[in-house]
């Protein structure tokens, strides 16, 4: 295989209307003005609970549907362990000894996979290649600029022979700018994604898949 968060939960306080009675001593009194400050605090709630269930329904319906487009290139998909709207891939180039930028850009998904159970120091990186079912995870830019995706094939360095680990297990580490991952082709990529929280969060998402 080559391969969204807050919510706003507003509350408005409720004033609290003393009502003033009449200073005479008269039997008749005077009829107080209608206290609406309740009436308008929950309505505001009120409308502040349907704009959530909106962004959770929106919410949902997006997933489902990247999760969709996803399952058309990876049948294999089980669920979403992290999405971020907008990824750039980069690509390292050894003889330039500087990076290029790809011609892929769009939503990075980082999704478990159904795939075969293998024991631990049981498998050679050659194996990994030649069969896409040992992948654990995956990682996919689903790309704006043309029909072809970039994907990489994830799965914990426990897994691998001895010899392999370290000379082709896969390796994620991150820069200022980049998350760096290589592959087990032994290509080195990097993943630039605008806020530093998001590239943060996921470079972690992407070292637990190889290190779990």
């Amino acid at each position: 295989m080559s391969q969204e968060k807050t919510k706003k939960n507003s509350k408005s306080n409720k004033n609290k209307n003393k009502d003033v009675g009449p200073t005479s001593s008269s039997s008749a009194s005077s009829p107080s003005s209608p206290n609406t400050s309740g009436t308008v605090s929950m309505n505001a709630e009120a409308q502040t609970n349907n704009n959530d269930q909106e962004k959770q329904t929106w919410e949902i319906y997006k997933n489902t549907l990247t999760f969709n487009v996803v399952a058309k290139y990876d049948p294999r998909i089980n669920q979403f362990v992290h999405l971020t709207s907008y990824c750039v891939v980069y690509k390292f180039d050894e003889a330039l000894n500087d990076w290029s930028k790809l011609d892929y850009q769009g939503p990075l998904i980082v999704y478990s996979r159904n795939c075969i159970a293998s024991e631990p120091n049981s498998l050679k990186v050659s194996d990994v290649l030649s069969n896409d079912k040992l992948y654990q995870y995956g990682l996919m830019v689903l790309n704006r600029s043309k029909p072809e995706n970039f994907s990489i094939g994830l799965l914990a360095t426990k897994y691998l022979v001895e010899e392999d680990k370290e000379e082709w297990g896969l390796i994620v580490e991150k820069n200022e700018k980049l998350i760096i991952v290589r592959d087990f082709k032994g290509d080195t990529f990097g993943l630039w994604i605008f806020a530093d929280e998001d590239r943060d969060y996921m470079s972690e998402i992407l070292k637990f898949c190889i290190e779990s």
